[in-house]
Formats: C-alpha cells, structure tokens, sequence
C-alpha cells in the first residue's frame, strides 16, 4: 500500500523567492565590494606616498646635516672657500625644496567687520588703580561712550577670566573695532591694551578690560592628598 504524498508548494515558493531576491541583489553587492577594494587601495597608495615624503625628508635632512658638518670641519682647517661653497649648496637646497613644497590651503574668508560706534562698550577694572585709568578713559572728549563695570574679585578667580593685564576680547566680526578702540585708549590712557580673540557670543558688545597689576585669587589645588583619618587611641 502507498502512503499519500503530501507535498507543500510553499516551501518551493519561497526558495524560489529567495532566489530571485538573491539574483536581483547580485550586483550591488559585487558594486558594493568593488568600492571597498577601491577605498582600501586608495588607503594604501595615500599611506604608502606619505611614507615616501617622510623618507624623502629624512634623507634630505641627514644630507644636509653631513653638508653642515663638513663646512664646519672646512673652517677649522682654514678652508673658507669650501665651506662657503657647502652652505651655498645647503641654501640652494632649501629654496629648491621650499618651491616644491605643497601650496597651503586657502585662509578662511575674514568675516564682514563691525564698526566701533555700533557698539556697546563696557569697561570693567579690576581694582580701584585700574578705575582711575576706567575713568579717564571714560571722560576723554575723543573716546565713545562707554559703561563702567567692576569685575568682582570672585569673577576674576574663574578660568573664564584670571586677568593681569589689560585686554580688549573681542569676537571675530568685531577685530577691526578692537584694533581702533586700542589706538584710542592708548591715546587717552597711555596704556597699553592686549587683542584676545575670543568665541564667547557678546553680540553688540565690546569689552575693555582694565586689570594690569592684578593678581588674581589662586586656584584651589586639586592634588591636596584628603586628611588622614584620627588614629584611635
């Protein structure tokens, strides 16, 4: 007797599905890896020309410095002429290298500058020296208006400040404006004023700071070793 044969098209289907998925999927992936291949071989001649420059410049360097060495034993045995003729070979060598070095980069474009009357000037001072030296700036018929402030001890203790000197931060837009208020202070104060750039968002404000002398509040160290414990008696 013959048992029944029971046979399922599902599982047929569904290889059959899989496939034609695996057909149609065949050539992004061989896309896939040929690119891969491709960015490792980049890789690879990128490191392998970076290793030549390094060998090239080393080997440069010793030839120059057995140059060196040899116009200095040329002086010693009165040889002026042979040693001049090396260093000239040596300064030849580094403008030859100098024109065959990469061109740089591009800066970065300077961005739009900001003129000093559109803003507001603030001057903080340290202590009551540097507000005589506020103040006259402050009252010089030729200087713009400007706030006085006073940069609290504690405010001058912080890492954001710790100032000694006198300085005019300022952000990139606003160098121009820094640079003319330094010339005018110079003039009304007869001190001298430090440009810092920085990157602390003051949008429409110019901070003069008047600090030179100063001895800001030393940081609390962070290597004390922790109290011992008391012995028990």
């Amino acid at each position: 007797m013959t048992e029944p044969i029971l046979a399922s098209a599902a599982p047929l289907q569904l290889i059959e599905k899989l496939e034609r998925a695996s057909r149609r999927s065949r050539p992004f992936i061989i896309v896939g890896l040929i690119a891969i291949v491709a960015a490792f071989a980049a890789m690879a001649v990128y490191l392998n020309q970076q290793k030549n420059d390094a060998q090239q410049r080393e080997a440069r360097a010793t030839a120059r410095a057995a140059q060196l060495e040899e116009a200095y034993r040329a002086l010693e045995r009165g040889d002026r002429a042979g040693a001049q003729r090396l260093l000239n070979g040596v300064i030849q060598e580094e403008r030859q290298s100098g024109a065959e070095a990469p061109a740089q980069a591009p800066a970065a474009p300077r961005p739009a500058q900001v003129a000093l009357d559109s803003l507001r000037l603030v001057y903080r001072y340290c202590d009551d020296a540097n507000a005589q030296v506020a103040r006259r700036a402050l009252g010089a018929s030729d200087m713009p208006r400007a706030r006085l402030a006073r940069l609290r001890v504690e405010t001058n203790a912080q890492g954001l400040y710790r100032l000694s000197r006198n300085e005019i931060r300022h952000n990139p837009e606003e160098e121009d404006a820094a640079e003319e208020l330094r010339v005018r202070l110079r003039a009304a104060t007869g001190e001298d004023f430090a440009k810092v750039l920085t990157y602390y968002p003051s949008p429409g404000q110019l901070n003069a700071f008047f600090c030179r002398g100063t001895q800001p509040t030393p940081l609390p160290s962070t290597l004390t070793p922790p109290a011992s414990p008391p012995r028990k008696s």
